[in-house]
């Protein structure tokens, strides 16, 4: 068997974690290591402090003497567009170890090596088998490990906002409310905790007070996406003017950013200005806008759907979507859900 010291940051709480990682191990000669890996028990980590717990994300060379074989296995989840870079490594580095076994096979999650190992003792297989330890995983499970890690922190402004992220991605907006507001008052400079605090104001029909939130997200990050956001907090709190200034600016900071441009013509047709509006759609098609749901979901636009210009806009759009379609691995709208280093981030509101 072959170990190593493995270190890791907990994305829940951050503390750093140090664990033995088994590396390498004779799956025949050592049956207890087989046997744990495959229950999904082998390198798995806990967080001392929270208690998250996952797989460490490193690869075990498993060597099969009687069959000729040496299987190097990823135990979770990669990315696709990792995972054939990923595998012609891992086979480079098998074969140079290969010795006098023949085969070498590269596996990626469980299903994969019970092909290759039907013998195992696969009976028992915990379904969060291949849950990694560096992601902070579900808002429920989140919250369950915040709750305990601020047993022992009760004062961190920083897992005040994380337990708040995942209480709003719970729709829990009251509890959110309460805890981002400890957060802000334990740690006024927690940007999260306010970006997140806005956004519940938002979902829950406060609109105004969103707006103000959002805005003071700006002044400290010059971010596009929360002057996107106090855009649309502005327009349903009727403030169309000030609504339409924040739209133009975020549409034009970030031109991909393609519901700030739809947006804008959801306030210039609330403004009577339909030409503007064709215009805002006809500017987030050129800059990338390939999903008519992202138009036709706005009930705002009942209005003109009727005319020609409109249809036409929806048309393209959907020819467009047609033809990217075949194009795997492209975007439909490249605003996503941002992530920071301490954790998730809700750079967009549920209802927008």
């Amino acid at each position: 068997m072959a170990d190593r010291q493995h270190y890791l940051q907990c994305p829940i709480c951050d503390e750093m974690v140090s664990a033995t990682v088994v590396a390498a191990f004779d799956g025949e000669a050592e049956a207890r290591l087989l046997a744990s890996l495959v229950q999904g028990r082998l390198n798995r980590i806990v967080c001392p402090v929270c208690g998250h717990t996952g797989l460490a994300p490193e690869p075990v060379i498993v060597r099969m003497p009687s069959l000729g074989t040496i299987i190097g296995f990823m135990p979770v989840e990669v990315p696709r567009n990792r995972k054939a870079h990923l595998a012609a490594r891992l086979q480079r580095q098998l074969e140079q170890s290969v010795g006098p076994l023949r085969t070498v096979k590269v596996c990626f999650g469980s299903a994969q090596l019970r092909r290759e190992l039907p013998q195992a003792p696969w009976k028992g297989n915990p379904p969060e088998f291949q849950h990694r330890f560096d992601s902070p995983g579900a808002p429920r499970y989140r919250r369950i490990a915040l709750n305990r890690a601020l047993r022992k922190r009760p004062d961190d402004p920083v897992l005040l906002t994380r337990l708040g992220i995942a209480l709003y991605d719970l729709a829990l907006f009251r509890e959110a409310r309460k805890t981002l507001e400890e957060a802000l008052a334990r740690g006024p400079d927690q940007v999260d905790a306010l970006y997140c605090l806005a956004s519940v104001n938002l979902d829950d029909g406060n609109p105004a007070e969103a707006q103000r939130l959002y805005d003071r997200v700006v002044s400290a990050t010059h971010d596009p996406v929360p002057r996107f956001l106090a855009g649309v907090a502005a327009y349903r709190a009727g403030q169309l003017h000030a609504a339409l200034e924040r739209l133009r600016q975020a549409a034009g900071e970030q031109p991909d950013l393609l519901e700030a441009h739809v947006w804008l013509a959801i306030v210039q047709l609330a403004l009577d200005d339909k030409e503007s509006a064709f215009a805002s759609l006809r500017h987030a098609v050129e800059n990338g806008l390939r999903d008519p749901h992202l138009i036709l979901s706005h009930p705002e636009f009942q209005p003109v759907r009727s005319e020609n210009a409109f249809k036409t806009l929806v048309a393209l759009i959907e020819r467009l979507h047609d033809r990217n379609a075949a194009k795997p691995g492209r975007p439909d709208h490249p605003a996503h859900h941002r992530r920071t280093r301490r954790g998730p981030r809700p750079a967009r509101s549920r209802t927008h």
